[in-house]
């Protein structure tokens, strides 16, 4: 899959016909003029065109408020990402004493037409090539009316297009990255600053990591865990693409908070030294719409007897996840991966991403 993501740009210029220097010079490790990023800005242009996806100005409502303990691990991190629910926000701001964590969804809406919904495909495509997302737009917004200023140390934690869009706005230049943790994101040809960390959490059977293409940008604070979910074949499931559940990336971050390995054990101090010593911070849940503001719940307060320091996951139940059950059905019972996934403890593997990587 990242070879054939990799190689579209070629097949492009070769349908073209273009001549040997003309085609080198278009290369997308060269001048990048129909390189992956501009064939897709292209792709989108001709769907906006066609009206097969939406574009436009984007809003953000808060839609839940509480007072949340600081992350201590990999998987406190990835347990806060809200997951895909269509009508649920799509972005958690945290503010505690001297940082921020910001927290990304992914995907909810993965079909053609255009709609309200800026963690679409539209935004997907668009990220991908650079041009303006609106789910970049909207997490953007949702920052800085959470008041998190571009001198605010912030840890930036993405789940799908989640990840992509947590790459977009550190590559933005605007914000003081203190580090990026991404699960089953596409995101990692983006370029992120020199001397952020990151740490990127695939699985070996999931496909949307691969989108991203073969070529990873250079880094040499980048680690991508990469792990395999399954003995063999993957098992029978109703869920599209099983490998890249939430749940399933959640178990990864906490497989990956045990493990010894020298550099994971390198780069996850780095995510959460920014915690140290932070006490009760603040939550905001945010919940973004393309065109005009519509009418939004006020946002949940916490309330008297909800414990200050207590984690609310009320966000993070039920809901259905549009990469797995396009169905609006109730999907059948079934055995659960996740459980069967925390039985076996896969082992994971591990690359390092040098800055000698051919980009």
């Amino acid at each position: 899959m990242r070879l054939a993501v990799g190689v579209a740009d070629d097949g492009l210029r070769g349908a073209m016909r273009l001549p040997w220097p003309a085609s080198e010079a278009a290369d997308d490790r060269a001048t990048g003029l129909v390189g992956r990023e501009a064939t897709t800005r292209a792709l989108l242009g001709a769907l906006v065109a066609a009206r097969a996806v939406a574009s436009g100005p984007v809003s953000v409502t808060p839609v839940g408020r509480q007072r949340v303990r600081a992350p201590r691990s990999l998987a406190d991190l990835a347990d806060r990402v809200p997951p895909p629910t269509p009508g649920g926000p799509q972005v958690r701001v945290e503010r505690y004493d001297g940082v921020a964590a910001v927290y990304v969804g992914g995907s909810i809406d993965l079909g053609l037409g255009a709609g309200v919904e800026p963690w679409d495909l539209g935004s997907n495509l668009a990220a991908v090539g650079g041009a303006p997302a609106g789910s970049v737009q909207a997490a953007a917004a949702a920052l800085a009316a959470a008041g998190v200023g571009p001198d605010d140390p912030v840890v930036l934690i993405g789940y799908s297009q989640g990840g992509l869009v947590a790459s977009r706005l550190a590559a933005s230049g605007n914000y003081r990255v203190a580090g990026i943790l991404t699960l089953g994101s596409p995101g990692s040809s983006v370029r992120v600053p020199a001397g952020v960390p990151v740490l990127e959490l695939e699985h070996a059977e999931d496909l949307v990591p691969a989108l991203a293409g073969p070529q990873r940008a250079a880094a040499p604070e980048r680690v991508t865990v990469t792990r395999s979910l399954y003995d063999g074949d993957v098992p029978d499931s109703p869920l599209a693409v099983p490998a890249h559940q939430l749940e399933e990336y959640r178990a990864t971050a906490a497989l990956a908070d045990g493990t010894a390995e020298e550099r994971v054990s390198a780069v996850r101090p780095l995510l959460l030294e920014p915690f140290d010593g932070a006490g009760a911070g603040a939550a905001t849940d945010w919940r973004a719409v393309r065109g005009r503001r519509s009418a939004m719940p006020p946002a949940r307060q916490r309330t008297e007897d909800q414990p200050e320091e207590t984690v609310d996951d009320r966000h993070h139940e039920g809901g259905e996840d549009p990469h797995q059950n396009p169905s609006t059905e109730s999907p059948k019972p079934r055995r659960s991966l996740i459980q069967a996934t925390r039985r076996k403890s896969r082992p994971f593997t591990i690359r390092e991403i040098r800055p000698s990587v051919r980009m």
